[in-house]
C-alpha cells in the first residue's frame, strides 16, 4: 500500500534544509491519500479536493509531498506550489533511468544513432554550440541555426583548428561553465542532463543505409518524453516522484 501525504512547508525551511523529509517528519500532514492499487503509476487530485481539503481557505500554498511505499519502506519527496484552480498529477512509479549516470544516456543516444562513428567535424560541433547560445535569446531553432552559420562564417570559417588535446580542453571547459550556469540558475546539473537524456532517447527509430531515421508515427510520438526541469530545482528536489 502506498500513501501520499501533504505537509505545509515554508520556502525558508526548504532553502535551509537539503532534505525536506527531515522537516516533514516533525509535522503532521494536512492531508493523506491512500493508494491501494499497486499497478497505478499516477494519481490525479481534483482541484476541488485540493481547494477544500489541502489549501482550505488559501488560493495557493507551498507544500511538501511525500509518497511512501510501506512494503518497501521507501519515501520520496518533492516540494510544489499548489494552486487550487488546477488539478495535480503525481507520478507514483516514474523514475528516470539515467538519473544515476546521465552521461550514459547521452552516450546511448550517440551510439544508437551511429553518431559516435562519424568523423569529428569542427564546423558541425561549433554550429551546434552556437545554435544553442542563440536560442537563449528566444530565437526558434531554424532561425538560430542560420544566425549561428553567419557567426561561423564571420569568424571561424578561415581559422585553423588546434590540436586534439586543446579541443578536448575547450569542450570540457564549456561543460564546466554550463554546469556552473545551471547551478547559478538554481538547478541540479545531473538532474537536468538526465531529463535531456530521457527526452532524446524517447525518440525512437531505425538505421536505414547507415543513417538513423526517426519514427514520427502517432504511436511513436505518443511515447516521446519532454524534459521536465521543474524536477531539478536544487532546493526543491530530493528525489523525483
Amino acid at each position: 500500500m502506498r500513501k501520499v501525504k501533504f505537509y505545509e512547508i515554508s520556502e525558508d525551511e526548504v532553502k535551509a534544509n537539503e532534505n525536506p523529509g527531515k522537516i516533514v517528519f516533525r509535522k503532521k500532514p494536512v492531508f493523506v491519500i491512500i493508494i491501494e492499487n499497486e499497478d497505478l503509476e499516477t494519481v490525479t487530485i481534483d482541484n476541488n479536493i485540493i481547494k477544500e481539503n489541502i489549501l482550505k481557505d488559501k488560493d495557493s500554498n507551498l507544500l511538501c509531498i511525500e509518497v511512501t511505499d510501506e512494503e518497501k519502506n521507501e519515501s520520496r519527496y518533492t516540494v510544489k506550489q499548489l494552486d487550487g484552480s488546477k488539478d495535480l498529477e503525481i507520478n507514483l512509479k516514474e523514475k528516470n533511468e539515467f538519473l544515476d549516470n546521465p552521461i550514459s544516456g547521452i552516450e546511448k543516444f550517440q551510439v544508437d544513432r551511429l553518431l559516435d562513428k562519424q568523423p569529428f567535424n569542427f564546423k558541425t560541433e561549433v554550429l551546434n554550440i552556437l545554435e544553442e547560445l542563440v536560442e537563449m535569446t528566444g530565437e526558434e531553432s531554424e532561425t538560430a541555426r542560420k544566425i549561428a552559420e553567419e557567426i561561423f562564417d564571420n569568424y571561424f570559417k578561415d581559422k585553423s583548428i588546434v590540436n586534439d588535446e586543446t579541443l578536448i580542453d575547450c569542450f570540457t571547459d564549456i561543460r564546466v561553465f554550463s554546469i556552473g550556469a545551471t547551478m547559478k540558475l538554481g538547478y541540479d546539473p545531473k538532474c537536468t542532463l538526465a531529463e535531456v537524456a530521457k527526452e532524446i532517447n524517447s525518440r525512437t527509430g531505425k538505421i536505414v543505409d547507415g543513417k538513423f531515421i526517426k519514427d514520427k508515427s502517432p504511436e511513436a510520438r505518443a511515447k516521446w518524453y519532454k524534459a521536465d526541469f521543474s524536477k531539478c530545482s536544487i532546493y526543491k528536489r530530493v528525489k523525483d516522484i
